[in-house]
């Protein structure tokens, strides 16, 4: 019990001092903080536009994600970008890699005045997770990294270039070596939680039909997310090589989770609503990709992607709502008919 409560501590601990300058120096992290501005949150939001449209970046789809239940005031919108010609060099890859290619920025309202806040998930770090593979050509998977670093920095320029502000540039989420990442399977004692389970073994178990053709897989996958009732939103749709990626949000879970990651991390005075810069963890990447000769619909097991995105929230926190991943399994099976 001594050990268990000590591990605890530790990683709240970690949590809190989890800003670290950027530069891998052989740490990797979830999310980069990128710029804070003075500008209203709509003139933030619209320098993006702006700017995404003169980019060499495509805009597949955003949304206002719901903030956590103690924040409902405070916005925050996710943009989902595609690189092009970094999605192409995904797509040379089998299995399911695809969200790898998916890009994510968080435009966020921070503290207890509301200066906006812009952020991204690290592609660079998503290489390592879902590009690994024992048997991967050592030379391709290290040639696909050091794209996904160009493209994290191409995101950093884009929201350095379009939006005016203070450069932070500080890693930030959880933050592991990159011997945690190749490959993932969980973090610390809690890779129990999810059998030890590294990208491909993720998605599975989140295993919902095999179709004999890539166009009955889509059509199946299409048709059951256009007409679901368990609230699911679709926000981007991108092709990766011979898979097809579904990016969907829902805003109960998107509350839910940042609320737990921000109680743990411990709202104050200066950051009322720490868990609203996670958002960018979505949208959910429901997958159709090839198989031997087959088409598998699947969906990441939550356990294991909220363990890869929220693990600043301690151990402690997914002991408490060690349930809820599964209650999100079940909402989207109910979606896909499984």
């Amino acid at each position: 019990m001594k050990n268990t409560r000590k591990l605890m501590l530790t990683l709240l601990i970690v949590a809190l001092g989890s800003l670290t300058t950027l530069g891998h120096g052989g740490d990797f992290s979830v999310f980069v903080e990128m710029t804070e501005s003075a500008a209203s949150f709509d003139t933030v939001t619209a320098a993006l536009d702006a700017g995404i449209a003169t980019s060499d970046f495509e805009l597949l789809g955003s949304w206002d994600a719901v903030s956590p239940k103690e924040g409902a005031t405070y916005r925050s919108h996710v943009y989902v970008l595609d690189d092009p010609a970094y999605t192409a060099e995904v797509g040379k890859f089998e299995g399911p890699h695809a969200p790898a290619a998916l890009l994510r920025v968080n435009v966020y309202e921070f503290g207890r005045q509301k200066t906006v806040r812009v952020n991204f998930v690290d592609p660079e770090t998503m290489a390592r997770v879902y590009l690994f593979e024992h048997g991967v050509d050592e030379a391709s998977f290290h040639a696909l990294i050091d794209q996904a670093a160009g493209v994290s920095t191409a995101l950093e320029t884009l929201i350095t270039n379009s939006v005016e502000g203070n450069t932070l540039t500080l890693n930030s989420g959880p933050i592991r070596a990159e011997s945690d990442l190749l490959p993932y399977v969980g973090d610390g004692d809690a890779q129990v939680m999810v059998n030890f389970a590294d990208y491909a073994a993720d998605y599975d178990q989140g295993l919902v039909k095999t179709f004999n053709s890539f166009e009955a897989a889509t059509q199946y996958a299409q048709d059951h997310i256009a007409n679901n009732s368990e609230n699911w939103e679709l926000v981007a749709t991108l092709d990766v090589g011979q898979a097809r990626l579904y990016g969907l949000a829902k805003g109960a879970v998107e509350s839910i989770s940042a609320t737990i990651v921000g109680d743990a991390l411990g709202a104050s005075a200066d950051n009322p609503v720490p868990g609203i810069n996670h958002n960018a963890a979505y949208p959910i990447g429901v997958l159709v990709y090839p198989d031997g000769g087959q088409f598998k619909l699947a969906y990441p097991a939550q356990m294991w992607r909220m363990m890869l995105y929220y693990w600043d929230a301690g151990i402690g926190a997914f002991v408490q709502y060690q349930t809820l991943p599964g209650d999100f399994d079940a909402s989207l099976l109910a979606m896909l008919g499984g």
